[in-house]
């Protein structure tokens, strides 16, 4: 219960007035001659409530984690997520961040858009014109951190409201040195719209405008740190060259593989071309992972963002293979046992 009316509470915007009044309210100080008032936590928060919902015209609307839902609030979910609340208001439309998914590398943001009272948003497919995502305290032109995403429509399952859901998918790909959790974010989105008429002439749609509004929402991450971090130095064979698997990830969200070797200097010479896009298949490695219960779980095809490797044509360059492989669904890392990558098996609770 605590945890939800705090949830409640943070979301409320007061004057400083109000604020006033709530303190005097709950302290009694303005009757402080009448004796001395002794209150119970719950009887705290209750008037507290009372009190918040009387002052309509400065609380914030209400919204839910939408990836909590999203995901289902699975053990996955508990260990990677963190709600956030954050939100902007611009001429009576608010955007809001609900809550992150996140690890290393890949996060995802649930974004909730609430049109003033009284709009219907019930068009099939919405869009913002322009967004970005950064955080300000990493030094981007050193390049010290890169990456891409977008924007999924989540199903609207009362098209005659005023809200609409969106699931944003970023993936980070930070210097070793570089930690984003714990840095603040900064979501800037706006201009919504949905396409309207079909051009066959130009093989492209129409589109109209729902808002112009432009949000900037800013907050600070802190989600769980669950990540099972492996540094196993195994030996493994990629076709006829011995190399050392050096370093294993894994979060609900990814599993991250790195190999590494002076025989994989030059790999693209000899390595054929198998990875689902047609590219060399360097990092369309056969890994599986395996359950407490004994359930393999198949990670083999589509290389996630950040797969990629070193040395496949400049021999100067370290020889390397990085692999990222992402799941379905949020994964429960105490059900996990162990990995196997090219026939090697590791442990992931060693």
């Amino acid at each position: 219960m605590e945890r939800n009316y705090r949830r409640e509470l943070d979301q409320i915007r007061l004057s400083q007035e109000n604020k006033a009044a709530l303190v005097q309210s709950l302290t009694g100080k303005k009757n402080a001659a009448n004796g001395p008032r002794h209150i119970l936590r719950g009887s705290l928060v209750a008037a507290a409530l009372v009190f918040l919902l009387g002052l309509t015209a400065t609380a914030a609307v209400a919204w839910e984690p939408l990836l909590g839902e999203h995901f289902g609030n699975t053990p996955g979910y508990q260990q990677s997520s963190v709600v956030l609340g954050a939100s902007d208001t611009q001429n009576g439309w608010t955007a809001v961040i609900t809550d992150c998914v996140g690890d290393d590398q890949t996060m995802y943001f649930g974004v909730e858009i609430i049109a003033p009272e009284g709009t219907v948003l019930d068009q099939k497919e919405y869009f913002f014109e322009e967004w970005d995502i950064e955080f300000p305290g990493i030094r981007y032109w050193y390049g010290r951190i890169s990456g891409g995403g977008g924007f999924t429509m989540l199903e609207d399952e009362d098209p005659a409201d005023n809200r609409l859901t969106f699931l944003l998918k970023t993936d980070f790909f930070p210097e070793e040195d570089t930690v984003l959790n714990g840095e603040t974010v900064k979501l800037r989105l706006g201009k919504l719209g949905h396409f309207t008429v079909f051009r066959e002439e130009t093989s492209d749609w129409d589109t109209e405008y729902d808002t112009q509004a432009v949000w900037t929402i800013q907050t600070t991450l802190s989600f769980p740190d669950n990540t099972i971090r492996l540094e196993p130095k195994l030996p493994i064979k990629i076709f006829d060259a011995e190399a050392t698997i050096t370093s294993v990830e894994l979060s609900p969200i990814n599993v991250f593989v790195k190999i590494e070797g002076d025989s994989l200097k030059g790999h693209h010479a000899w390595m054929p071309k198998t990875a689902p896009d047609g590219w060399y298949g360097c990092d369309n490695q056969e890994i599986t992972l395996y359950t407490k219960d004994g359930t393999a779980i198949s990670l083999t095809e589509a290389p996630g963002s950040g797969s990629g490797c070193s040395g496949g044509e400049d021999m100067t360059e370290p020889g390397s293979i990085r692999i990222v492989r992402r799941f379905d669904t949020l994964m429960d890392l105490s059900e996990v046992d162990h990995l196997e990558v090219c026939g090697v098996s590791i442990p992931l609770h060693p």
